[in-house]
């Protein structure tokens, strides 16, 4: 395992009490833009993580407060072909738990997208004991730059998302759903980090 930026001294071992479970991730998404996604939206570092599967991942903080930044998106983030939709207000959020409860499943079985958003909650434990898990960490430091690039085929009605990417990647303003649009169609700013989003009611 590796230590993350901005991780100091305590390493895996001394993260270990801040992990998280995450799910409803898109399987083509690599380990260097999910890390940059939860950095980018939450302002929150990633120490490491264990993939298991299925789009499913345990992440470690570095501390009680990254955890809880990254708890703050829950619900708030849906993996779509061209990058991620972020509900930033509680409006965009009971928008997007609409949209999902009725075209992301139909969508999903198109393009092989997850059929909910992100998920992200506190580590149960019998994920430490399932059989067969496929393990994996991630060197944070010195990632190399990354773009993505996904096929816009798929979308409903042939409409294309535009295009934001620069040295890593941004996200996507929504393309208009047949019940209506829910995420602002502004642009992410360009600086490294975000400040937290607002609390999520669940």
């Amino acid at each position: 395992m590796h230590e993350g930026p901005g991780s100091g001294g305590g390493g895996p071992e001394g993260s270990s009490s801040y992990t998280l479970f995450i799910g409803q991730v898109r399987f083509e998404t690599t380990p260097a833009e999910l890390l940059w996604m939860i950095r980018r939206v939450s302002g929150a570092y990633v120490c490491h993580f264990e993939s298991r599967g299925a789009g499913c991942y345990i992440i470690h903080c570095r501390s009680e407060t990254d955890l809880q930044l990254i708890r703050g998106i829950h619900k708030r983030v849906l993996f779509d072909i061209g990058g991620v939709w972020l509900a930033r207000t509680a409006e965009e959020i009971d928008a997007l738990c609409e949209y999902v409860s009725l075209d992301a499943a139909v969508l999903s079985r198109k393009a092989h997208l997850p059929r909910d958003s992100m998920v992200v909650e506190e580590r149960k434990a019998d994920l430490s004991t399932l059989s067969a898990t496929r393990y994996s960490s991630i060197k944070m430091e010195n990632q190399p730059q990354v773009f993505m690039q996904y096929s816009t085929a798929l979308l409903p009605q042939g409409q294309d998302l535009p295009v934001m990417y620069s040295s890593y990647p941004s996200y996507s303003t929504p393309y208009t759903s047949m019940y209506r649009p829910f995420i602002s169609q502004v642009p992410m700013p360009n600086q490294p980090g975000l400040p937290p989003p607002p609390p999520y009611g669940s």
